[in-house]
């Protein structure tokens, strides 16, 4: 099944890597809004489509927004196994496809404390509604 490209937004609010936050913010909230309008789970005929919606997608990041390139994620679903959540692209994070209930995400990278997350993950008829955040961890004591 193809993944949907318009299920993989950039998380709004947030600095990737080394680029300045200069219009970040605002384009990254444009993309998250135009995404909830363009990205249905239903065709114009009322049935379901089969790509595949993120279930949930985040950026792991220090207290300052800077991105933790080399963290590490991984997502339960309702209570099962940790399953590692797959790097779009050496910021954004993808935790299952098409899941709903709970995930709870756990991100760690060297020198930080690991934090963990849990998100309720609905579903609007078809596919998940993708739920967006950052993950910020704190130094390591």
């Amino acid at each position: 099944m193809p993944l949907s490209l318009c299920a993989v937004p950039p998380v709004p609010g947030s600095r990737p890597g080394p680029r300045p936050p200069s219009a970040l913010p605002t384009l990254g909230g444009v993309l998250f809004g135009l995404s909830l309008v363009a990205c249905g789970g239903k065709t114009d005929t009322g049935e379901c489509d089969d790509s595949l919606t993120p279930s949930v997608q985040l950026q792991v990041t220090d207290a300052e927004a800077n991105v933790l390139a080399d963290a590490e994620v991984v997502y339960s679903h309702d209570g099962g196994a940790e399953t590692p959540c797959e790097n779009l692209d050496g910021v954004n994070w993808v935790c299952g496809f098409d899941l709903f209930g709970e995930l709870v995400v756990t991100g760690s990278a060297p020198g930080f404390a690991p934090a963990s997350k849990s998100y309720d993950v609905e579903s609007d008829g078809c596919h998940a509604v993708t739920q967006m955040d950052v993950l910020r961890l704190s130094p390591a004591r």
